[in-house]
């Protein structure tokens, strides 16, 4: 509930109380740099849903990130290539490179 004066701004109450908001969602960020091979892995254990799973094949990569569940992996990340994924958890995500060791940066917000 927004709570305004007589003119219509917003009380100091009510800032600091959203102010107090943003940061608890802040606090929840996730990053995590993760070696991804040719046999699917987890992003993460964390089953918190997210509001955003922003995934990023390094630059330095030699080959082809692949996302998907747990069954299947057929979304393509090539070097240096993102994906954003929204209202979803880590753990549902999952990754595996088309041949050698290959890094997936990962950033999640707001859970």
């Amino acid at each position: 509930i927004i709570v305004s004066d007589e003119v219509g701004l917003a009380k100091e109450s009510t800032l600091s109380s959203i102010d107090g908001k943003l940061k608890s969602q802040s606090e929840s960020l996730f990053v995590k740099d993760l070696s991804v091979g040719t046999t699917a892995v987890q992003l993460d254990t964390d089953s918190a849903y997210r509001h955003s799973i922003t995934l990023l094949a390094d630059e330095s990569n030699t080959d082809t990130i692949y996302i998907g569940d747990s069954d299947n992996q057929l979304f393509p990340l090539k070097p240096g290539a993102s994906l954003t994924i929204r209202k979803t958890a880590l753990n549902l995500i999952y990754a595996r490179s088309a041949g050698g060791t290959q890094t997936l940066h990962i950033i999640a917000g707001g859970s």
